[in-house]
């Protein structure tokens, strides 16, 4: 069996249900969930459907407020474009602006400090700045010409 252990603490994390994570009366609409949960430290992941596979790392209730504020930022930028490569190009952005590899630019992996820095990198961004077209090969950069 898989082990996660907790960020904070240090501590292995245990299987949970969405009901042990949000409560009996809010885990409807997550009823098939699996997550990885700190109790102590109020910190939790999900998983990749169908597995035990953490989303990214336990994140307690600051980290998760700062993961949905990046994803507010990032998602629009691609979510409902009818080209497929524009959560490519959106990630590979951000990658470039934070200096890691598109690999490691999985914001369920941020911590604050990341998520801070993305944050900073986002604001201001459009879609029409990331949606100019393919010139020779290569995606030109926000703010490009």
């Amino acid at each position: 069996m898989r082990q996660v252990d907790c960020p904070y603490c240090g501590k292995p994390a245990r299987r949970a249900s969405a009901a042990d994570v949000y409560g009996a009366d809010k885990s409807a609409s997550f009823s098939e969930r699996v997550f990885w949960q700190c109790q102590p430290c109020d910190a939790y992941v999900g998983t990749h459907p169908g597995t035990d596979a953490p989303l990214g790392t336990l994140a307690n209730r600051g980290l998760r407020r700062l993961r949905v504020q990046v994803h507010a930022l990032l998602d629009p930028l691609w979510r409902g474009s009818p080209d497929k490569r524009m959560r490519t190009v959106a990630y590979a952005f951000l990658a470039r602006r934070l200096g890691i590899t598109e690999r490691n630019c999985h914001v369920g992996l941020f911590d604050e400090a990341l998520c801070e820095r993305a944050l900073s990198a986002l604001r201001g961004v459009t879609v029409e700045s990331l949606s100019a077209p393919i010139d020779s090969g290569r995606t030109r950069k926000a703010g490009e010409s």
